[in-house]
């Protein structure tokens, strides 16, 4: 039995709604991919009317205003369904790119099993794939579902006896494809732990949870590494520096730099035609301020390991993409690097595990972005903080902030897929 809905049928008398989003990581710490929610304001306010299948409804139809669809064959979209009604709906009928996985718990599916069995072997035609909760225990049938199904999903906000229930291993022993995705980690000791240490029979394959921008104890004493230091020195001589030639001298003394740099300038994603050869080269057609950008992402991965640098780039280049795309829209192109920095930028207390100010004391930045950063406030700081926003669930508050601003949802929503399509894009060719 198919139940099939087009967006037409779907209601819209509601309000936009910001799409959140959540980083899905990999056993590399990559992020492979992004789940996607409504506010929990939304969620919450539809609950006791059991509006679970509109909720989907709406998250679907704002994601594909947003053109969701660009994201797929890049990178991974998981979206947490509350229906199976919802397995109809014209977006999923499509054939899609590769990379749509639809979340579903496992009392939902046990509701309609055959429904579910059904719409699942369709799908999967069509190229989605499916993550399944667990609920702490095993009932006749779970079997087949989960046989449906590429990972079990254990979340992390349920007590530990169910989240981490050995029982699990009795599903991963009789379905050998299935693999554990663990959601809602909250700290990088927890990731930590359950990627060296897995609970179950099998190591766990995805992870999700704000661990990734979690700030661990700063300490103003912690060194800074050699490595980030020269990288930052050299941010700075960009910034102060108006001779080429001296630039290109302190290029040339750090051969690990340099060496990246060159490969960077060749590389598909400066679409340049001419081969670059020298430092002097490099800083003459790749410009100074892509130069400056290109040695900030170099920041984050430069130096010792922590082994989340990667995830953190991710979120950065993401900040920094979609304040550069909704600040210049409103404040104008001239300010649209700097809104670039100021997200690129937010994270590195999180990067160095000290304080903010003091790493930033370190940088010549224009005021505006301290500002933004140290004293929330400033031109850009609206903006940053819809940056968070569509990273947690959306306090009610921002949401008027952004429309305070003249900044509708579905812009926000827009251009924040489109960060997360450029981001993806920089890191794959970078």
């Amino acid at each position: 039995m198919t139940h099939e809905f087009t967006l037409s049928q779907i209601a819209t008398d509601h309000a936009p709604a910001l799409l959140n989003r959540e980083a899905v990581l990999n056993r590399a710490m990559k992020t492979v991919g992004y789940e996607f929610t409504l506010p929990d304001s939304m969620l919450v306010a539809q609950a006791p009317k059991g509006n679970g299948a509109s909720c989907d409804r709406i998250l679907l139809k704002e994601l594909e205003r947003a053109g969701m669809e660009r994201m797929l064959g890049l990178c991974s979209a998981c979206l947490p369904m509350h229906s199976l009604d919802s397995l109809g709906l014209a977006l999923l009928q499509q054939q899609l790119p590769t990379g749509l996985v639809v979340e579903l718990d496992i009392a939902t599916c046990r509701a309609s099993q055959q429904i579910f069995v059904e719409q699942a072997e369709s799908l999967k035609d069509r190229g989605i794939r499916f993550a399944i909760g667990f609920d702490g225990h095993i009932e006749p049938g779970d079997v087949d579902i989960y046989q449906h199904a590429e990972w079990i999903v254990l979340d992390l906000t349920q007590p530990a006896e169910i989240s981490l229930s050995p029982k699990v291993n009795q599903i991963l022993q009789v379905c050998p494809h299935l693999q554990p995705f663990v959601k809602n980690v909250v700290l990088q000791e927890e990731f930590t732990e359950l990627l060296n240490k897995s609970p179950f029979s099998r190591p766990i394959q995805l992870f999700h949870g704000p661990f990734v921008v979690s700030r661990v104890t700063a300490s103003e004493d912690r060194p800074l590494q050699g490595d980030r230091l020269r990288v930052m020195e050299l941010l700075n001589k960009l910034k102060q520096e108006s001779d080429n030639g001296k630039l290109a001298d302190a290029l040339r003394r750090d051969p690990v730099v340099l060496f990246k740099l060159l490969r960077y300038a060749n590389s598909p994603v400066t679409g340049l035609r001419t081969k670059v050869e020298t430092a002097e080269q490099a800083l003459m057609v790749i410009g100074r301020d892509k130069l400056y950008n290109w040695l900030t992402v170099l920041l984050y991965v430069s130096g010792e390991s922590d082994g989340l640098e990667y995830a953190l780039l991710n979120d950065s280049l993401v900040r920094g993409r979609l304040l550069e795309l909704l600040g210049a829209d409103k404040l104008g192109k001239q300010h649209a690097n700097a809104l670039f920095l100021t997200g690129m930028f937010s994270l590195l207390d999180v990067l160095f595990h000290k304080p903010l100010p003091k790493i930033l004391s370190l940088l010549t930045l224009p005021d505006e972005i301290k500002q933004a950063l140290i004293e929330s406030s400033g031109p850009y700081y609206t903006f940053l903080q819809i940056a968070y926003a569509c990273e947690s669930g959306t306090p009610q508050e921002l949401e008027e902030v952004a429309e305070a601003n003249g900044i509708l949802a579905n812009d926000i929503n827009v251009r924040h897929v489109e960060a997360l399509v450029w981001a993806q894009q920089v890191e794959q060719e970078g």
